[in-house]
C-alpha cells in the first residue's frame, strides 16, 4: 500500500518539484526542465540538437539524473539520450521512489 501512495503523490505534486523551466544553458535552441525531489535525488529533462550545427532540426530528449549533497549537486550515471515521454515519466517515478542508501520505496 505504501507504494501505491508514494506514486499518488509523484503524480500530484509533479509541477511542484520543477525548480526551472526555461532555455538549455548551453544549447540556445534546447529547452531543459530541472525537477528535484524531497528525497535528496533530481532531473535534468532536456530537449538538445544533437548532430552537425548544433540546431534542433534533429533534436533529442535527454535525461540526467543528479544527487543533491551540501547544497550542490552531483550526476549519478550517465544520461538517457532520445527518451520519448512515457519513459521519461517512468524515470522520474524511479527517481522520486530512490531512498538514500539506494533502498527503492515504490
Amino acid at each position: 500500500m505504501r507504494a501505491e501512495l508514494v506514486k499518488a503523490d509523484f503524480y500530484t505534486n509533479l509541477s511542484s518539484f520543477i525548480t526551472f523551466a526555461g532555455v538549455h544553458p548551453i544549447y540556445e535552441e534546447g529547452m531543459q526542465i530541472v525537477v528535484r525531489f524531497p528525497n535528496g535525488y533530481g532531473a535534468s529533462i532536456a530537449l538538445v540538437p544533437f548532430g552537425a550545427g548544433g540546431t534542433c532540426g534533429t533534436c533529442g530528449v535527454e535525461l540526467q539524473v543528479f544527487r543533491y549533497e551540501g547544497g550542490w549537486w552531483e550526476l549519478v550515471g550517465s544520461p538517457f539520450v532520445n527518451v520519448d515521454a512515457v519513459r521519461v515519466y517512468e524515470l522520474l517515478l524511479n527517481i522520486y521512489c530512490l531512498q538514500r542508501g539506494g533502498t527503492y520505496v515504490c
